[in-house]
């Protein structure tokens, strides 16, 4: 899945150097919204691990998505995912909070990873 998240990124960045390079001066407001797109894809694919990464040893939690039915009734939640040995064993959905600002935004960059990993499903997590 990282994979094809990667490739959405690439080519979004694409379209956003080209938008970019061909704005008229008189379009600062859009500019700036587009060069700020371009620095958090930027930051996205930095942060998508190199192929071989994928089958990185997971323990802990970290957060996931997990998707729901299927086709038109197909729903994604925002979940903590606790792994043991590598398999998924048990979630909760994600609840945005801490002691401080720091902390709410710590919760906010460990959300931002989720993004490239694979969707998850209730099959997941059966022995």
């Amino acid at each position: 899945m990282s994979d094809i998240k990667k490739l959405h990124l690439l080519a979004e960045k694409s379209q956003l150097e080209d938008l970019i390079a061909n704005l008229n001066p008189t379009e600062i407001l859009d500019r700036a919204s587009l060069e700020h797109r371009l620095s958090q894809v930027n930051k996205l694919l930095t942060e998508l691990p190199e192929p071989n990464e994928s089958a990185e040893k997971v323990m802990g939690w970290r957060y996931q998505f997990l998707k729901y039915g299927q086709d038109e009734d197909e729903y994604i939640e925002l979940h903590e995912v606790y792994y043991e040995n590598n398999k998924p064993t048990y979630h909760c959905k994600a609840l945005v909070g801490g002691e401080s600002i720091e902390s709410v935004q710590w919760v906010v960059e460990q959300i931002q990873k989720a993004y490239g990993l694979p969707f998850l499903t209730e099959d997941d997590f059966k022995r």
